[in-house]
């Protein structure tokens, strides 16, 4: 697990084929959504809320094959 990880960083921007999470902090949801939205790869993403009705929304704004 590696947190707290720039967005810029060889970590975030590459594939790691290796059993690795890697966590980032945003200010809020759209920042997040931008961020995960700029990415090349689109497999997966998940996420983690209390909120459904919030989670609902986060699946429907990322551009992910499954979420």
């Amino acid at each position: 697990m590696i947190i707290n990880v720039d967005p810029k960083s060889k970590i975030a921007q590459n594939e790691a084929f290796a059993p690795v999470s890697v966590f980032y902090t945003f200010e809020t949801d759209d920042v997040v959504v931008e961020m995960a939205n700029a990415r090349p790869d689109g497999l997966s993403a998940s996420e983690y809320t209390k909120s459904f009705e919030r989670g609902l929304k986060m699946n429907r704004l990322l551009e992910f094959g499954q979420v």
